[in-house]
């Protein structure tokens, strides 16, 4: 159904998806700065952590919408925080 609703429309799934990732980019841009605090890194890896950290949100909602309900909301949550959480690791 996911796919039906966004492949109809004007840019289909990518565009909401291109949306959705710079959203997240600018609602996580301070937190991703605040942790990385304790071992200063440049302005361009810092916009990279971030970029990283938002694109994996899309791509494992992505992954979880395709699988129907097949996997728990708790399943694509433990899979974003294990992808992710090596990035705050620097």
């Amino acid at each position: 159904m996911w796919r039906i609703r966004c492949e109809g429309r004007s840019g289909g799934r990518s565009a909401i998806h291109a949306r959705l990732q710079h959203t997240i980019e600018e609602l996580i841009a301070d937190d991703v700065v605040r942790r990385s605090t304790r071992r200063p890194i440049g302005r361009s890896l810092r916009r990279l952590a971030v970029k990283r950290v938002a694109s994996t949100f899309v791509i494992v909602l992505n992954w979880w919408l395709d699988m129907a309900g097949a996997r728990s909301q708790r399943d694509a949550d433990a899979l974003f925080r294990a992808l992710v959480m090596p990035v705050f690791a620097v």
